[in-house]
C-alpha cells in the first residue's frame, strides 16, 4: 500500500473510503485515515512540500507550457519524516540522459517516464530498448515507448473501455501503438513509475474531497438543523446534470417535489377549515412556485453550494493560493429553475435520509411560514360533523375499504358530491379530495 500525507489549510471532514477506477479489469480503494492538526510548519520544510508537490504533478505533465508555480492550496507528500523531504528531492526529482541509462542499467527497465524533445516533453511509458543488429553507433540506440492512457477522470465507472491499460507495467498493453525515439535525444524521469502515477490520481482525489467540503460547509451552516446522517445525500442533492456525475439531483427533486407538496396541502388544509378546494390550490400553487423556491434559495445563500461544473480531468489545474482572489470573485448563472429544483432536492434527500420529520425541517429552512412540528389531524379539525344520514350506506361503504372510520362525519364528507345540497351541514368531499 502506497501511503501519502494531504496537508489542507482547514480541517476535513470525516472521508468514507472511496473508488478510483483504473480500466475495466482495475480498480484502487482510497483509504482516507483520520485528521489531525499539525504544530506550524517550519519555512525550510514547506518549501521542500511544495517542490515534492511539484515534481509529483509535473511527472505526467508535457514540456511545452512549463509551470514553476508552487503556492499549492493543499499539499500531497510522501510518508516520511520532514528530515527526510530533501533526501526524497534529491533523489526523485530531475532526469537522466536515455542513453546513459542504457549503459548503466541496459538489463532493467528504468524507473522513470521517458520524455523526448521531438514530442515536446511529452511523458511516456518506457517499454524497451532497440539496438542496431550490428556494432552501430550509439546514437543509433532506441527507445521504443507508449503513451500514457488519455483517460482522466477516475472517479466514474462509466468512462471505462473495455480495453485494459496495465497495472503492473503500463507497457503491458500491446495493442496500442509504440513509439520510437533516439536515446541521445531523451531523457528519463527519477521519479519512479508508481508514484508518478499517483499524480495522475490526484485531480481526482482532490475533486472528491472538495465535493464533500461543500457538502460538509452547507450541513454545519443553512442545514445546521437538519439531521443528516448520510452526506452523500446532500452531495447528490447539489450536483446539477450539468455536473456528469454518477448521480445527480433529478430523482431526488421528483420526491422532494412530492414531499413538499403534501406538507404544504396538510398544514394548509389544517389551518384554514373554511377554505374550498380551490383557495387551498391557489394557496399551495403559490408556496410551492419554481419563483418561491428559487428565491428562498438565494434568500438562504444555498446558490453558491450548487455544483454545476463537470470534472475534467484532462483540462484540470490544481488550484493555487495566488488564483484564489480570482475564483472567489468570479459570477456564474444558475437558473431560477436549477435553484428551485435544488431545494426540492434537499427536501427528498432529508427525506430518504430521516424520514418525513426531518423533511419538515428541511421545508421550514426555506420556507419559514411552513412549520415543522407534526400536524394533528382529527374530529377536532372538523367542528362541523353534521347529523348522520345513510347510516347503511356508510356501512357498507367501511366493509369496501375494510377500515372502520371513528369519526363518521368524516366518511359521510368523503362520500358527497358538490352537487347535493340537501344536508347544509356537511361539506362535499373537496378539500379531502384536495
Amino acid at each position: 500500500e502506497d501511503v501519502m500525507i494531504l496537508t489542507t489549510p482547514l480541517a476535513m471532514p470525516c472521508i468514507r473510503p472511496f473508488t478510483l477506477y483504473w480500466d475495466s479489469n482495475t480498480t484502487f480503494e482510497v483509504r482516507p485515515g483520520a485528521s489531525q492538526q499539525v504544530a506550524a510548519i517550519s519555512s525550510e520544510s514547506l518549501r521542500f512540500m511544495q517542490d515534492i508537490m511539484h515534481t509529483l504533478l509535473r511527472s505526467t505533465h508535457s514540456d511545452q507550457r512549463p509551470d514553476n508555480r508552487k503556492d499549492f492550496v493543499a499539499l500531497f507528500t510522501p510518508n516520511i519524516h520532514a528530515q527526510q523531504f530533501e533526501t526524497w528531492l534529491s533523489v526523485n526529482r530531475g532526469r537522466r540522459l536515455a542513453l546513459e541509462e542504457f549503459h548503466l542499467n541496459r538489463d532493467l527497465s528504468p524507473r522513470g517516464l521517458v520524455r523526448s524533445p521531438l514530442y515536446f516533453g511529452v511523458p511516456h511509458i518506457f517499454h524497451r530498448w532497440r539496438t542496431p543488429s550490428s556494432d552501430g553507433a550509439e546514437a543509433e540506440v532506441e527507445v521504443v515507448c507508449f503513451a500514457l492512457p488519455k483517460r482522466r477522470n477516475f472517479l466514474e465507472a462509466g468512462t471505462l473501455s473495455e480495453k485494459v491499460t496495465g497495472l503492473a507495467s503500463w507497457s503491458e498493453n500491446s495493442t496500442r501503438e509504440a513509439r520510437s525515439f533516439p536515446a541521445k535525444s531523451c531523457t528519463i524521469d527519477f521519479l519512479p513509475i508508481e508514484q508518478a502515477r499517483f499524480s495522475l490520481f490526484i485531480p481526482a482525489i482532490t475533486q472528491h474531497i472538495e465535493v464533500l467540503m461543500v457538502a460538509n460547509q452547507l450541513c454545519q451552516t443553512i442545514l445546521k438543523n437538519v439531521p443528516f446522517r448520510d452526506i452523500h445525500h446532500v452531495i447528490t442533492a447539489i450536483s446539477a446534470s450539468s455536473t456528469q456525475s454518477a448521480t445527480d439531483y433529478q430523482r431526488y427533486e421528483f420526491l422532494g417535489d412530492t414531499i413538499l407538496k403534501f406538507i404544504v396541502s396538510a398544514q394548509l388544509f389544517v389551518n384554514h377549515e373554511n377554505w374550498h378546494e380551490g383557495y387551498l390550490s391557489e394557496g399551495r400553487a403559490i408556496l410551492v412556485s419554481n419563483s418561491r423556491l428559487a428565491r428562498a434559495a438565494l434568500d438562504t445563500g444555498l446558490d453558491s453550494f450548487i455544483l454545476t461544473k463537470p470534472f475534467t480531468g484532462k483540462r484540470w489545474a490544481y488550484p493555487l493560493i495566488s488564483e484564489l482572489e480570482i475564483h472567489s470573485a468570479g459570477k456564474r448563472t444558475v437558473s431560477s429553475k436549477t435553484l428551485a429544483d435544488v431545494v426540492e432536492a434537499l427536501i427528498g434527500a432529508a427525506f430518504l435520509d430521516g424520514g418525513l420529520s426531518a423533511a419538515r425541517v428541511c421545508t421550514h429552512t426555506f420556507l419559514p411560514d411552513i412549520r415543522t412540528p407534526s400536524l394533528v389531524f382529527g374530529p377536532s379539525a372538523h367542528p362541523r360533523s353534521a347529523k348522520l344520514v345513510n347510516s347503511s350506506i356508510n356501512m357498507m361503504a367501511e366493509l369496501l375499504i375494510d377500515h372502520q372510520f371513528l369519526d363518521k362525519a368524516l366518511l359521510q364528507e368523503a362520500l358527497t358530491h358538490p352537487s347535493c345540497e340537501r344536508d347544509t351541514l356537511t361539506e362535499s368531499y373537496q378539500r379531502l379530495e384536495f
